[in-house]
């Protein structure tokens, strides 16, 4: 498949670690960054992991519903 060209910025810490565990596997740093990027969209769009995230945020959504956040000046006591 044709790949398109894709400027990303990580801080040095994560630079090094994907340049060393890259070496480790004999592989292109950027050929590993498009293995994690696919994995990553292949998790975000799995409707079971999305279900399940949802299943654990619901209690956190629900008792923030209830007390939601004022912003402007109404919001200042």
């Amino acid at each position: 498949m044709p790949t398109q060209t894709f400027t990303l910025r990580v801080n040095p810490q994560d630079h090094k670690a994907l340049v060393r565990l890259a070496a480790l596997q004999g592989k292109p740093a950027a050929e590993l960054a498009r293995e994690f990027i696919a994995e990553g969209l292949q998790r975000a769009l799995d409707t079971k992991e999305i279900n399940t995230t949802m299943d654990e945020e619901d209690p956190m959504l629900e008792k923030a519903s209830k007390n939601p956040v004022r912003f402007g000046p109404a919001a200042v006591p």
